[in-house]
């Protein structure tokens, strides 16, 4: 190695990998924490790994989840699918996805993770130029609300989104501070994520203020900002008019996913959920206060800290227009694209105040709220860990009692149950024309059935017919949880056959697993 390259070695701020690598081991231990997706984790993360199949095979018109549309989040799980099929296949990738449900979660979820850091490193390697004190302000962005945390070990189109959302955020604090790249090719890098990261989650609208009050080349960013849309719903660009409906249905509805009364918003529930969000996010009503002051300070002082100043407008505008769309319907989750910019904001209000007693007092906010932040995540470890050993007790019991010629008789619902049986119906209840998995189901879920209500045969994993005389003669295993009310698939059996044979076995805690040995079917039927 020569002089010039171990000068470069010695140079690199290695500091910056401190919270990158921090956040990345809290990560791991939050992610194993929960145990697998089917016990905490089926809604939506089963439904978007489907989804992602269907990407990965680039059958797109199977995709059967466009609420948001959500569809550049489907093509980078059906990608990432792909990437992890090249290395740890074992089968067919149909095949490999439905048997192995959970590996593929559990390494699609690290793909995301690790993209992030990366995106964190180069944040930190930007701002280092100013000072060790500011990359690390900035890179405590994923400490500074426990929302991040919490969705970084979920597969939904929010973790995504968010993602895109900090990604924009440091390339315009590129922009602001070291003025690397020119401003008709910066329009065009944010536009394109903007649309994509909008395409990703419509409640992420908002952020195009951020390059809209940065930049000065406002139409190319809006023109990119469309193509990036359109390229992200390029998959589902025949069937618009559906996301279309499922918008009007939210925007003129004041319940959740377009449920409700037929009003706007309702008065009581709006007020009550705005003052809520401000409560359960102290350092963004924090940041709010700090951005309005800034500008009230600096107003009329000319042009030195204007790029600046118009980002901590854009700031406020989007946490404004934010808050009025979530108070409608209000998830905190929800908030993630104005959260996720909390580092940033905090980044460049620090950048402005002059060294001494106010730039402490930053520091020790995000501190303090970073500690806080994990001093939670610390209980909800310890929690769930709890919690998944418990559940998983379930899932040692259903197995050992399940002989290779049993049935398993599950209602397809969001909760979740003891096996990736329970987040596959789930999932394929979302996807279209799921018929042509078939052949897929039958080589890999022969046993498996959905319940389908009380007028209808039930489903071989909501995919396949199944007539009613192959189950005479066979062993039926129903689970019955405080979140799987098993009295309906119960009533369905004894209405249909005779000279039944029940056993229960005792699960965890107080869940039962109900067993019906079949007799004949009743003529009636």
């Amino acid at each position: 190695m020569n002089l010039g390259s171990n000068f470069r070695l010695i140079k690199f701020p290695y500091y910056i990998l401190l919270f990158p690598l921090g956040y990345f081991i809290l990560y791991l231990l939050l992610l194993n924490s929960n145990g697998p997706f089917y016990l905490s984790r089926i809604d939506p993360d089963y439904v978007y790994l489907l989804n992602g199949l269907n990407c990965s095979i680039l059958n797109f018109d199977r995709i059967g989840h466009l609420d948001h549309p959500g569809t550049p989040f489907q093509l980078f799980i059906g990608l990432s699918i792909r990437l992890i099929h090249l290395f740890t296949g074992k089968s067919n990738i149909i095949d490999d996805v439905l048997l192995r449900p959970e590996h593929y979660l559990y390494y699609c979820s690290n793909i995301l993770a690790i993209v992030f850091v990366i995106i964190m490193i180069w944040a930190g390697g930007m701002a280092s130029k100013f000072g060790y004190d500011k990359a690390l302000l900035l890179q405590s962005t994923p400490f500074l609300s426990g929302i991040i945390p919490d969705l970084s070990v979920r597969l939904m189109p929010d973790r995504f989104g968010f993602i895109l959302t900090f990604l924009l955020s440091v390339v315009l604090l590129n922009a602001i501070y070291t003025d690397q790249i020119g401003s008709k090719r910066l329009s065009m890098i944010t536009g394109l994520i903007v649309g994509l990261t909008i395409a990703t989650k419509i409640i992420f609208l908002p952020i195009i203020l951020l390059p809209l009050f940065v930049l000065s080349n406002r139409t190319l960013c809006i023109t990119f900002t469309i193509l990036g849309f359109i390229i992200g719903i390029v998959p589902i660009i025949g069937r618009f008019g559906d996301f279309q409906l499922f918008i009007n249905k939210l925007f003129y509805h004041d319940g959740i996913y377009g449920s409700g009364q037929a009003q706007i918003i309702n008065p009581s529930n709006f007020l009550t959920n705005i003052k809520g969000l401000f409560l359960t996010n102290k350092l963004l009503s924090i940041t709010l206060l700090l951005s309005a002051l800034i500008l009230a300070l600096h107003k009329g002082k000319g042009s030195k800290n204007a790029s600046e100043l118009r980002f901590l407008i854009a700031f406020i505008s989007v946490a404004s227009i934010t808050t009025l769309m979530v108070a409608k319907h209000f998830k905190n989750y929800y908030m993630i694209g104005t959260l996720i910019l909390l580092g940033p904001v905090l980044y460049v209000i620090y950048q402005m105040l002059q060294p001494g007693g106010y730039r402490i007092a930053i520091l020790c906010v995000a501190a303090i709220f970073g500690m806080m932040t994990l001093n939670s995540q610390v209980k909800i470890i310890n929690s769930r860990s709890q919690l998944s050993i418990l559940r998983m007790k379930d899932r040692e019991i259903l197995k050992r009692h399940i002989e290779n010629q049993d049935y398993l008789f599950i209602k397809p619902e969001w909760s979740w149950g003891p096996g990736e049986e329970y987040g596959l119906i789930f999932g394929l209840s979302y996807v279209r024309h799921r018929d042509r998995y078939t052949e897929d189901i039958r080589r890999n879920y022969y046993h498996t059935l959905s319940y389908e209500g009380a007028e209808r045969n039930p489903l071989r994993m909501r995919v396949d017919k199944v007539p009613l005389e192959e189950l005479v003669g066979h062993q039926i295993h129903i689970v019955n949880q405080p979140t799987r009310n098993s009295s309906p698939l119960i009533e369905y059996l004894e209405g249909h056959y005779e000279m039944l044979k029940r056993d229960t076995i005792p699960l965890a805690t107080d869940n039962l697993l109900f067993s019906m040995k079949l007799g004949h079917l009743k003529d009636s039927k």
